[in-house]
């Protein structure tokens, strides 16, 4: 058998070592930037604080699930002896390849544009701006609204979802004063954006509802193809008012920490743990690991070129996130280490017991040039997904569909059903912080930091953008590292007293 077709995490190091050094791609899909695999995972896989002294570190050893005082063995290079499809083991650094039709369909659904309020004025303006005798011609009205589904995939969705209120909200106003909402001047919104001042300062709240009613008439206007009045000064000042005298209620959200993952792994991880729990704690255990948000948990696809098992690590890839817009792409490291809490061992004995199908069915394809070649014709869907008493609600679709269908591709567990599992089971556990899913990520950034990681590899691995952004709002450096500073400023008595003043 050859090496590229055994299970990835069963290859001994020995195999593994020369794929490592391979020299790396310089395309943006070629993360991550280590030099070795045992480099990563000794700068970032042990100072989260879930490694077990005493559990073995071989990668080829069967994999243990803890339960309350037992330990149930799933033997997974067993489960590659039988009618298992094994998936090839990627090249280290490799560009994705055969995964692409699956990233691919995912972005052709994400990028249908919402329905906008005001979609029939926005026509109305640009059409008047070329004239009633070319907006007569179907080429030129068909072109036309070719832009403004340009201009709306500029901004994503998500974007959209949140402008929409205020963009409705916009056109009441406008209604009431009897101005059409594309002819507003500064002064005009200034009134409006007045009045959404108004309602912050009475409910109390943040200045991020007048910066966002804001944005949302600027988008407006960018879609008429006309110049905002919201970037006038009369508009800027109520804006830097809501900044200057608005106060948002401070939320005190904790972070996790390593202590609250492993009574959660003890608490729900055992031989008869139901397939719904055990995936939510996987991906619990992957974002605290990996410092995923939920968005980037429900893009983590099981196809077998996008979700890579090495002995020393598994790689997860992003093929967008909140920080990738452009849909770059990134390989999400996360270390393999020992004992029952490995997020990786975790990972593992789910998709064995949770049945995923990691290598989909091979078909002829046809590329849009008419042109036909043999790839996946199956979506085999994200990790965190729907399921039953029985299992996996679905294992794998059709990635096509018939002329002037969409295709239904696998869903991601919806965020509100997430939110409501991840708080249940962390109660079950006995922890009562006050933890959001994004806790997890702001948790494994200070558990890694305060263990001894660097702090560059930290943000990378992380994937922020900002080192500001990093260090004041997602690292919390704790109480040593913070007294070290005193230290260091040469004030401290050295004759042997404690900072209480006693021998």
């Amino acid at each position: 058998m050859r090496e590229k077709f055994l299970p990835p995490f069963i290859l001994q190091p020995k195999q593994q070592a020369n794929t490592d050094n391979t020299n790396r791609n310089d395309s943006a899909l070629s993360r991550p930037t280590y030099r070795s695999g045992q480099q990563r995972l000794a700068r970032f896989g042990p100072p989260l604080g879930l490694v077990s002294a005493s559990a073995s570190t071989s990668s080829a050893a069967p994999v243990a699930a803890k339960a309350s005082g037992t330990t149930t063995t799933i033997n997974v290079a067993a489960a590659a002896a039988g009618s298992v499809v094994i998936p090839p083991v990627p090249r280290s650094g490799a560009p994705i390849t055969s995964g692409n039709s699956q990233v691919e369909a995912r972005l052709a659904a994400s990028d249908n544009a919402p329905e906008l309020a005001v979609y029939s004025e926005v026509m109305e303006v640009l059409g008047s701006q070329l004239g009633s005798s070319l907006m007569e011609k179907p080429l030129i009205k068909e072109l036309l609204a070719t832009v403004v589904r340009c201009v709306q995939a500029s901004k994503a969705g998500s974007t959209w979802k949140a402008y929409a209120p205020w963009m409705r909200s916009f056109c009441d106003f406008a209604v009431e004063i009897g101005v059409k909402p594309l002819d507003f001047n500064e002064t005009q919104i200034s009134l409006y954006l007045g009045g959404v001042y108004a309602s912050a300062e009475r409910d109390k709240v943040g200045p991020q509802r007048v910066e966002t009613a804001s944005a949302a008439v600027s988008a407006l206007f960018e879609l008429a193809g006309k110049p905002s009045p919201c970037s006038g000064k009369l508009c800027a000042g109520v804006r830097e008012a809501a900044r200057r005298t608005l106060r948002p209620q401070l939320l005190n959200r904790a972070a996790a920490a390593a202590e609250d993952l492993k009574a959660l792994i003890d608490k729900h991880i055992h031989e008869n743990t139901q397939l719904s729990v055990r995936i939510m704690v996987t991906c619990m255990a992957l974002s605290f690991a990996g410092m995923l948000r939920y968005s980037d948990l429900a893009r983590v696809m099981v196809h077998h070129d996008l979700m890579r098992f090495y002995p020393d690590r598994v790689e997860l890839f992003l093929f967008t996130s909140k920080t990738d817009q452009h849909c770059k792409g990134a390989l999400v490291p996360i270390g393999r280490i020992s004992g029952p809490y490995c997020p990786v061992q975790l990972l593992e004995q789910l998709l064995q017991v949770g049945g995923y199908k990691r290598v989909p069915a091979q078909g002829p394809v046809t590329a849009p040039d008419g042109s036909v070649s043999i790839g996946d014709v199956e979506d085999v869907g994200p990790l965190l997904r729907a399921c039953s008493r029985h299992g996996l609600k679905q294992v794998a679709v059709p990635l096509m569909a018939a002329p002037g269908e969409k295709i239904q591709l696998i869903e991601p567990l919806a965020y509100a059903t997430y939110a409501k599992r991840f708080k249940e089971l962390l109660t079950e556990a006995g922890v009562t912080k006050r933890l959001t899913t994004h806790s997890m990520r702001s948790g494994g950034a200070t558990a890694a930091v305060n263990g001894g990681a660097e702090r560059a590899v930290v943000q990378k691995v992380g994937r922020w953008r900002s080192s500001t952004v990093f260090e004041l709002h997602y690292v919390r450096d704790d109480g040593a590292a913070k007294q070290r500073v005193a230290l260091c400023l040469g004030l401290a008595d050295r004759s042997g007293k404690d900072p209480e003043g006693d021998e």
